[in-house]
């Protein structure tokens, strides 16, 4: 007992430490690659929200820079500079509160009149627009930007470098002033003047509504113009704000970004990556730079989450491990117990049934020595491959839709197939297909097994045959032949003029006087010639049969009655003109209808027809009237 003890623990651990080498070495390389994986993430999430920000950027400035012109020039902002009056002053402050409120982007719009004073104006902020009062409009003619507007052209359209102002709060706005003269009849009227707000264009740039921030931007000169920081905000605008620049708190970073048009640089125990944008849909054009950073702070618990999620997945795995390892030492242990019962299996596997077992995606998985013998394939040649590959090719697509859904139904199938070996040749099989399934009722497996019953099938066909063919003439038999009929008239009646089909009787002429003058020898002699002449002569769609003594049958398909006339006479005359001794043939035709009795019954009147007026000549009846065609003057197809 102790022994045994002994033992399956030796082989727990043995397979244990066999199975958890590759998984070890996996979490291994695992844990190692997540710092960096963490920071590629990371770093990632960073550049798209950089990418976002330039796209959202370059959006905004040329939407502004479309709708710019119909905020200029329009007829309220015209008659207000023709005609200064309460009414056209009024026009146009309203028009623009409609456009601050809409747009978002303006912090303020401005009409000024050539000699700088400003007509109306509006200012903008966090969603709320008012129109500055009378009083608090102001004078521009000694401010910089009226002297540089003075020198545009009639509609040019200028933009400065970021400026600021201060909101009713005293509290720093970064602003791009763009401006655009107003001319009439080549003489300077005033100016419109927008201040587009970068805090508020800077809100349509975040890249997720979880995410409040965004890149921080600079311009060519390295000062900022947009930071979470609005301490260190256009230093060189700002006196007290002139010491932070780029240049100064980031070298590395700014000399990077004269070089570059994106990239990532490392410094300081931090990660920054930037991109370079070129506004330019407004001259002079303007370059800025965004950038963010990652602190190595940050990428800590990212990366103390991803080792814990590691570890959890270790642990799993290695329980997992543990019971498949105890599961096989007590497999193991029952082994032997079992061996009796597995050589028996075993035996019936390779039994006297062919064996094929594919998995719930019909591939297989394992074939028996009886169908490796039966079909030519071996295991290595058909594993995962499917058992269409043995299909011959003969059964309609329905047939194969209907063993599945019995298969989903009941689970199990059999019947009669023809399938194919690896040599080309057909075998003919009883098979029967059941389904393996697990606790949960899903089918894990499909269990195929059959047996060769050619050589039965080729004795059943060879049966058949004999009971349907005439032994002497070798032709079909009347048995044969009022099957055949019975069919036709059905597909007469399902496609009626579509498929038109004839029926001819064929009696040999005086055949009585040749078995008396010659002798029954002769006479079938007789008769063979005239069934290899049917054979012959008629067409391979045609259906031929001996029906009595000295009476044939000709089942002509797609075939009109004046197209079977042709045939029919063309066999008559063969048949006259080719015998040694003198041998005619009377012959009647119809065209098949719905009733096999009446179509034979029609084709019996027009041979009788042949008969009475003289044989060695054709007649038909059909519908109409009847037609007879006569010996030597008969029409040859």
């Amino acid at each position: 007992m102790l022994k045994t003890s002994y033992t399956s623990i030796k082989e727990f651990l043995l397979v244990f430490l066999v199975l958890a080498i590759l998984p070890s070495l996996y979490f291994f390389k695992t844990e190692q690659e997540i710092s960096r994986q963490v920071r590629q993430t990371v770093e990632q999430k960073k550049l798209n929200q950089i990418e976002f920000s330039q796209h959202a950027l370059d959006a905004t400035y040329r939407k502004v820079a479309h709708a710019f012109p119909q905020i200029a020039h329009n007829g309220f902002v015209h008659r207000a500079l023709q005609q200064q009056n309460a009414e056209n002053i009024q026009m146009v402050e309203d028009l623009w509160l409609l456009t601050a409120r809409g747009q978002d982007v303006y912090s303020s719009l401005r009409l000024i009149d050539a000699q700088g004073n400003e007509l109306v104006g509006i200012n903008h902020h966090n969603g709320y627009s008012i129109v500055v009062a009378k009083t608090r409009l102001q004078n521009t003619q000694n401010l910089s930007y009226f002297k540089q507007a003075q020198q545009l052209k009639a509609g040019e359209i200028s933009t400065q470098n970021v400026d600021f102002e201060y909101n009713y709060r005293d509290e720093i706005v970064p602003i791009v002033r763009v401006i655009t003269p107003i001319d009439f009849m080549n003489q300077r009227k005033g100016y419109v003047m927008v201040n587009l707000n970068f805090s508020a264009i800077f809100k349509n740039m975040m890249f997720s509504h979880h995410n409040k921030s965004f890149p921080e931007v600079v311009d060519e000169n390295g000062y900022y113009v947009m930071s979470d920081n609005n301490q260190q905000l256009l230093g060189h605008l700002i006196p007290e704000n002139s010491q932070y620049t780029i240049a100064s708190t980031l070298p590395d970073l700014w000399r990077q970004m004269h070089h570059k048009v994106s990239g990532v640089i490392e410094d300081n125990q931090a990660w920054y990556l930037f991109k370079r944008v070129e506004l330019t849909a407004f001259k002079p054009y303007m370059t800025l730079y965004l950038f963010d950073s990652v602190d190595a702070k940050e990428l800590a618990p990212l990366i103390d989450k991803e080792v814990s999620e590691l570890h959890i997945q270790m642990t799993g795995v290695y329980t997992l491990i543990a019971m498949i390892s105890l599961g096989f030492v007590i497999w193991h242990a029952q082994h032997d117990k079992n061996s009796l019962d597995s050589r028996i299996a075993r035996a019936t596997m390779n039994g006297i049934s062919a064996v094929i077992i594919t998995d719930r995606a019909n591939r297989i998985v394992f074939v028996n020595d009886e169908f490796t013998r039966l079909s030519g394939y071996k295991l290595k040649e058909v594993k995962g491959k499917r058992p269409y590959l043995f299909s011959a090719s003969k059964y309609p697509q329905e047939l194969y839709i209907n063993i599945w859904k019995r298969l989903a139904a009941r689970g199990l199938w059999q019947g009669e197939v023809v399938n194919k070996k690896k040599d080309g040749s057909l075998l003919t099989e009883i098979m029967r297909i059941q389904t393996v399934t697990d606790s949960n009722d899903v089918v894990q497996f499909y269990v195929s097994s059959f047996v060769d019953i050619s050589e039965r099938k080729a004795l059943e066909l060879r049966l058949r045959e004999l009971s349907e063919k005439d032994s002497l003439c070798n032709l079909w038999n009347r048995r044969k032949f009022d099957i055949q009929l019975d069919d036709y008239c059905k597909r007469v009646g399902r496609y009626g003029e579509q498929e038109p089909i004839c029926l001819a009787l064929l009696d040999v002429d005086n055949f009585k006087l040749v078995n008396d003058q010659f002798g029954h020898d002769e006479g079938d002699k007789t008769l063979l010639y005239i069934a290899q002449m049917l054979a012959k002569h008629s067409r391979k769609t045609d259906f031929v049969a001996r029906i009595g003594g000295e009476e044939f049958a000709l089942l002509m398909p797609h075939t009109d009655i004046q197209q079977a006339l042709q045939v029919v006479e063309r066999i008559r005359c063969v048949i006259e003109d080719n015998y040694v001794r003198e041998t005619t043939v009377s012959i009647g035709v119809t065209q098949v209808c719905l009733s096999s009795a009446h179509s034979y019954k029609r084709a019996d009147k027009a041979l009788y027809h042949s008969k009475q007026n003289g044989r060695n000549q054709v007649h038909s009846i059909e519908n109409g009237p009847s037609i007879t065609v006569e010996g030597n003057n008969a029409l040859r197809a």
